[in-house]
């Protein structure tokens, strides 16, 4: 999908904004969907039409920070438009209780502030003060990373934290007889008791594709950031930096849930990752003419061959 797109999409700014458009539009029947189940639900989490909450926030995050960059470029109805989508996506977000997702979420939302429109940043403040006093479902979920007052037998985890520590250094163990290579791809679920999935992806490659995979998987990360960063860099529009620092902070929203989540064969999330950072689209400045040299013209701006009506 990365492949397709940065063929697709190359200085196609037209293609672009279709693609945006759609994804907009395709957040409709999840959103619809978690806000029927949140309504008719007695305290389960909400999933929508994934198989689980989590890989449904993971969706909800990033259609929140695309949103939100996208807002900051568009103004009247428009913006109005986006910001009350906005809000109901972070209602359902919410209803997820997909701790991973709102820590990421903050993240792209902080790099936004900082590098889009600093307006968000007492936003992200009173957000945070609110969710934490008037939402049950948040404080519960981050009161379960505290210590418990309950006695719990020597090497019982006493929250999801410890717990999820103590399976990484199992899983890293279970990689030691074959460090290089790893164990295989998918085989750790196969083979652990618990028979339940890593939660790191950095874990995960290490312990089923090995150190050769690591060092592949965390130079393709520092490449992608690279890229990104120099699309920022080069950005000369409005809109070009909207969405090239919208991209930034989705890719960061992945990073941070890549510490304690699933992503690694998740395909949507990926295809969605190069959706929503509009992989290939170059923003740089045309390149200085040489004197001498006659412009070149894009194809969108080359005189159509079939004669005009008008002009016969």
């Amino acid at each position: 999908m990365f492949v397709v797109l940065e063929q697709l999409l190359t200085g196609r700014r037209d293609r672009v904004r279709l693609m945006l458009a759609v994804l907009l539009i395709s957040a409709a029947f999840p959103l619809v969907v978690g806000l029927i189940q949140m309504m008719g639900s007695s305290g389960d989490r909400v999933s929508g039409p994934f198989v689980h909450p989590n890989p449904f926030g993971t969706f909800l995050v990033a259609m929140m920070l695309l949103v939100l960059s996208l807002a900051t470029v568009n103004r009247g109805r428009r913006r109005v438009l986006l910001l009350v989508l906005l809000a109901l996506l972070a209602v359902v977000l919410v209803g997820t209780e997909f701790r991973a997702g709102w820590i990421a979420l903050v993240v792209g939302l902080l790099y936004l502030g900082f590098r889009r429109s600093r307006w968000i940043l007492p936003l992200v403040a009173v957000g945070l003060v609110v969710a934490f006093t008037t939402v049950p479902a948040v404080s519960e979920r981050f009161s379960d990373l505290g210590e418990q007052d309950v006695w719990l037998p020597e090497g019982v985890p006493r929250n999801s934290w410890e717990w999820r520590v103590q399976y990484w250094e199992r899983i890293i163990d279970s990689a030691s007889d074959s460090p290089v290579t790893g164990v295989g791809l998918g085989v750790v679920v196969e083979t652990q008791p618990d028979a339940r999935e890593p939660h790191n992806v950095w874990v995960q490659t290490y312990a089923e594709i090995g150190v050769l995979g690591l060092a592949a998987f965390a130079t393709a990360t520092v490449l992608f950031g690279r890229a990104l960063s120099r699309r920022r860099r080069a950005a000369t529009t409005p809109f070009d930096q909207a969405i090239a620092t919208g991209s930034i902070a989705i890719a960061l929203a992945y990073l941070a849930q890549s510490i304690s989540e699933n992503l690694l064969q998740q395909t949507y999330a990926w295809w969605l990752l190069a959706a929503t950072t509009a992989w290939g689209y170059r923003t740089a400045a045309r390149p200085r003419m040489v004197e001498g040299e006659l412009p070149q013209r894009s194809t969108a701006e080359r005189p159509s061959l079939v004669a005009s009506p008008d002009h016969g």
